[in-house]
């Protein structure tokens, strides 16, 4: 009995670890595109002062 709570234990744990990290990955890609819109604009904006 001890061991199918191990088990479901375990399983919950990893997919706990799976979701973090494709969370943490979705999170740096909008980061990225974030940083690409920043320097893209500030790009146009340097354009418009010279």
């Amino acid at each position: 009995m001890e061991t199918i709570y191990l088990f479901l234990l375990s399983n919950i744990l990893i997919a706990l670890l799976i979701y973090i990290y494709n969370y943490q990955k979705n999170v740096r890609v909008h980061i990225d595109k974030t940083d690409e819109m920043y320097e893209l604009i500030k790009e146009i904006h340097l354009k418009i002062l010279n």
